[in-house]
């Protein structure tokens, strides 16, 4: 399996996006609220990543689907996490102390970050707090294609 048909849009169709932003948007809305009107782009911020991190929520499990059938073993599988990424939650299985070295292969964030070891780990995430703001600048730090296409 090729991962030629990885473009963002054969996974998450810029109409579903732009809905998805919406629906947060109006999920804010209070009752006291007349109307809401959605004018704009976004250009930063904590909300911009909250709403990044929910993109790539819904990226991460359409991508896993589409691509269920790349094994361990698989030639793509570097390729594929390079692409993929890591949801927030995923991320966050970073900081966890609990998680032992010899099972950082089973956690996708670990595998998108290259992170093999204790070390590796440790200057990862020295000087880092598991909240979205560093999710948001580890992925642009690790360049993922995704991000641009939410952007």
């Amino acid at each position: 399996m090729a991962l030629n048909d990885f473009a963002p849009s054969s996974i998450f169709p810029e109409q579903e996006v732009q809905t998805i932003i919406n629906q947060f948007f109006l999920s804010m809305a209070t009752e006291q609220d007349d109307f809401f009107i959605l004018l704009g782009s976004i250009q930063g911020g904590a909300m911009r990543d909250e709403i990044v991190s929910l993109l790539l929520t819904v990226w991460v499990k359409r991508a896993d689907r589409k691509y269920k059938n790349i094994g361990r073993q698989s030639p793509y599988r570097q390729a594929y996490f390079s692409r993929r990424g890591c949801t927030f939650e995923e991320y966050r299985e970073l900081f966890d102390p609990d998680h032992l070295e010899k099972h950082y292969r089973h956690y996708p964030a670990f595998e998108f970050f290259a992170i093999m070891d204790a070390s590796e780990r440790r200057k990862f995430t020295t000087n880092k707090t598991p909240n979205v703001e560093s999710y948001i600048e580890d992925l642009s730090l690790a360049q993922l294609s995704a991000l641009n296409f939410f952007f």
